[in-house]
């Protein structure tokens, strides 16, 4: 049976979550405040001037550029802005508050949460570039193939595993799916992708249909993403995905 558990149990579980060591920096911090990389975000605590400063030492810049994020002139502003929001400042890529020994405890929660918004850039940007690129297949395939011909589906692979793809479309008597297309705006979707097409490309219920893979030609690709694509699916790049549709629904 599940007991109940007191408040002051509880309280002692979740100082457990915050620990401290000496480093080369200053004392880091480390709270329960999660990159989207999954690491733990640490401040660190040190003295200049007379004044504690707290800061994340870079990490949560370092954690947006290792997602594969670019520091645009934009970007920059932008986590200047979001430190102010804060209480802090960002400059030369670190996050940091200066405060007085009372305040400390507020200035590394503080920090602590500006930083772990610096990291989330990328994903907020990667979201947005994924449905800017979703929509552009969504016009191409409106322009080319009719509206009934064209719909969301829920189709079940070999595993048994469920997957909605993008767009189905269906052979002119409407009947049938003739091509899965999935738009794969980056290099981050090739991994989910290789393995929803590898799937459904072992289930015999879909071995008459096309797996199409659009990718987005504007941007850099690895040569070995395009390959493991293209194993699974008929990879396309943007610029040609329109003729490309008009011969499969011709």
């Amino acid at each position: 049976m599940t007991r109940q558990l007191s408040a002051s149990e509880l309280e002692l579980a979740s100082r457990a979550l915050v620990s401290a060591r000496e480093t080369n920096l200053g004392i880091e911090v480390q709270l329960p405040v999660v990159y989207p990389n999954g690491q733990c975000v640490a401040v660190v605590v040190t003295v200049v001037g007379g004044d504690y400063v707290v800061h994340d030492a870079g990490f949560g810049a370092m954690s947006l550029t290792g997602s594969g994020g670019d520091f645009t002139r934009s970007l920059a502003q932008k986590l200047a802005r979001i430190g102010r929001d804060y209480g802090c400042e960002f400059v030369d890529g670190r996050m940091s508050r200066a405060c007085t020994e009372t305040q400390l405890p507020v200035a590394i929660a503080l920090v602590a949460n500006a930083s772990r918004l610096v990291a989330d850039q990328y994903w907020d940007r990667r979201e947005r570039k994924l449905r800017d690129f979703m929509k552009e297949v969504s016009l191409v395939l409106a322009k080319v193939v009719p509206d009934d011909r064209v719909r969301r589906l829920q189709v079940v692979g070999d595993s048994g595993t469920t997957y909605k793809v993008s767009h189905a479309v269906l052979a002119a008597d409407r009947k049938r799916e003739i091509a899965f297309v999935e738009p794969i705006p980056d290099q981050q979707s090739v991994d989910r992708k290789f393995r929803e097409f590898s799937d459904i490309k072992s289930s015999e219920e879909y071995d008459g249909v096309a797996r199409i893979s659009v990718y987005d030609d504007r941007s850099v690709w690895r040569d070995g993403d395009l390959t493991v694509l293209g194993r699974v699916s008929n990879v396309v790049p943007f610029a040609d995905f329109g003729t490309r549709l008009q011969k499969l629904v011709a």
